[in-house]
């Protein structure tokens, strides 16, 4: 029986050599896929959805209710997320620059609004709502930065993106609802 064995292994020890090479091969690149996919696993995932909030409350009835820029952070990842104060800006395209917004719930000068202590930790899975600023003012301070524009900075204004960035240095792009998305463009062509 084992004559058999080592004349097969003796007429074919190339193929046997390069079979041992291959699955060496394929064990590394298995190795890799995975540590690849663990890696993945642990990175910040986020998603950001930024919209125009009313309060509503029996107290508000025959009032003017308050309305306020909000946005929504979610933790898609397994790891705890830090946002930090500063972690909201406009940016627009071709643009190296954009205007960094401080959250309105950070101060307690708004009695509708809860504040918040900065950082604040978002776990995995769950979702925060930011304040940023109340509406009025938002319009307002567009407006100031809209009406120091020319023809092609007004264009570029058109395609105003909203971003954030945790406390790792991640930036990730905040989706903006149908009506914020319109009350920009409300202001940008008033100013024009």
């Amino acid at each position: 029986m084992h004559t058999n064995w080592e004349t097969f292994f003796g007429a074919y020890k190339n193929t046997i050599a390069a079979l041992e090479a291959f699955s060496t091969l394929a064990v590394v690149i298995v190795s890799l896929v995975l540590a690849l996919i663990a890696q993945r696993a642990n990175r910040t995932r986020v998603k950001a959805y930024a919209q125009i909030s009313t309060i509503h409350h029996a107290l508000l009835e025959g009032q003017q209710l308050p309305s306020y820029i909000t946005v929504h952070i979610t933790n898609n990842g397994i790891m705890p997320v830090i946002i930090p104060f500063s972690f909201f800006y406009w940016h627009v395209i071709l643009s190296k620059s954009g205007w960094q917004v401080n959250p309105w719930d950070y101060s307690q000068g708004d009695q509708w609004v809860p504040q918040k202590q900065y950082p604040v930790e978002i776990k995995a899975r769950a979702t925060q709502v930011f304040f940023l600023s109340e509406r009025t003012y938002s319009d307002n301070e567009m407006r100031t930065v809209f009406a120091g524009a020319n023809f092609i900075e007004r264009c570029r204004f058109y395609f105003i993106q909203a971003r954030i960035v945790t406390d790792d240095g991640k930036v990730f792009s905040v989706k903006l609802s149908d009506s914020l998305r319109k009350s920009l463009r409300e202001l940008l062509a008033a100013a024009a």
